[in-house]
């Protein structure tokens, strides 16, 4: 709808490529019209699964370092595990 708006109906010549022969047409257009709405699809999950990764990992590693933290240890070796985020 945007691409509409802003070019036109020159945005529709996305769906053909130049120089190619009329009987086949229909097929490149047909092609080019689904390879572009499923990009949307491919995108959205490729963005959802980059998006839980990062989350997971950030819960995978604030849980390892509580446990690391509370597990009892000296004062010493608690202090220790605050020096990376010092330095």
């Amino acid at each position: 709808i945007i691409g509409i708006r802003i070019h036109g109906i020159a945005f529709l010549g996305l769906f053909l490529p130049g120089g190619c022969p009329l009987p086949m047409a229909p097929f490149l257009v047909l092609i080019e019209l689904v390879s572009y709405l499923s990009r949307v699809f491919s995108l959205a999950i490729r963005l959802f699964a980059n998006m839980m990764a990062g989350h997971t990992l950030l819960k995978i590693l604030a849980g390892f370092s509580w446990s690391m933290f509370t597990n009892g240890q000296s004062i010493t070796l608690m202090l220790l595990h605050f020096l990376p985020f010092i330095v």
